[in-house]
This record gives C-alpha cells, sequence and structure tokens, in this order.
C-alpha cells in the first residue's frame, strides 16, 4: 500500500499556522519600537478628528509601527474598527497623535493560547496519521449488489 502523505503535511500546515498565530494584545506605557504590532485604541475627539482618514466612528486602529515621536506613531495599518466591525486594509501608512490615543497595546505571544493550540494540533496529527496508516479507517463493505428497489 502507498503511504498517504497529504494528509499529514496538511495537518503540520495547518498546526504551523494555527501556532503562529496565537498572539493577543497587552496594554504598555512604554514606548515601542519600530516594527512592532500594536492595536491603538482611539479616544472620541481623535476618532472624530480622524474621520477623513479612517472613516466614521473608528475605535481601534491596528498595525505596525513605522515610526515614532513625541506627537504620535506612523503606522502601517492592517485593520480598522469602526461601529464594532473590523475593516481590513492593506498597510496604508496612517499618522495617529498621541493625543487620539486612549490605550496604546502590543502584540504579545500567548503562551496558554499555543499550548492548547498546539496540542490540538498535535491530537489532529496522530489522528490523520492512524486513519492514512489505516488506508482511511473505512470498514470494508460487502460488496452489495443486487438488483435496486422498486
Amino acid at each position: 500500500m502507498r503511504p498517504v502523505r497529504t494528509p499529514l503535511r496538511v495537518t503540520l500546515l495547518a498546526m504551523l499556522l494555527a501556532v503562529s498565530s496565537c498572539f493577543r494584545y497587552q496594554p504598555t506605557t512604554l514606548d515601542v519600537s519600530p516594527g512592532a504590532m500594536l492595536r491603538l485604541q482611539l479616544t472620541e475627539s481623535g476618532s472624530s478628528r480622524l474621520t477623513p482618514v479612517l472613516g466614521p466612528h473608528a475605535s481601534t486602529v491596528d498595525g505596525r509601527l513605522l515610526a515614532l515621536s513625541d506627537s504620535g506613531y506612523r503606522v502601517a495599518v492592517n485593520r480598522v474598527v469602526r461601529d464594532g466591525t473590523g475593516v481590513t486594509w492593506a498597510g496604508e501608512e496612517v499618522f495617529v497623535p498621541r493625543d487620539a490615543i486612549a490605550v496604546t497595546e502590543h502584540r504579545v505571544l500567548s503562551r496558554r493560547r499555543t499550548l492548547v493550540t498546539a496540542g490540538v494540533a498535535l491530537v489532529g496529527v496522530i489522528v490523520t496519521a492512524k486513519l492514512a496508516r489505516n488506508g482511511g479507517g473505512g470498514s470494508p463493505g460487502t460488496g452489495g449488489g443486487g438488483e435496486p428497489a422498486p
């Protein structure tokens, strides 16, 4: 019997993707370095001032920090939350003044989420490997046949 490698490869890829996405945002009072992934929660007045750039009712800006100054953050935006709905962006650069920000958070690896996800993925790999080894895990049929019921 020929070994089945495709399901195992797919499972391993899914495990890698799942583990790599186990992050959370943590509030920070420290200035972060360029390249850091940030979530900027806007003040009401900041949201109003940034309406021409971010659209109406923006509450949160997620993106990669490009530059930091005394006056604010220059961010490559990948997501904006408006009226509770996330809108995906393609990395457009936006300047967000410091006085428009209520809370600054930076992305950190969540060890707990990563361990749980890795455990679930490992179980998936084991099950996939057993199914592949057993030829799909189905039980043999009787061969059937005969005439169809009227």
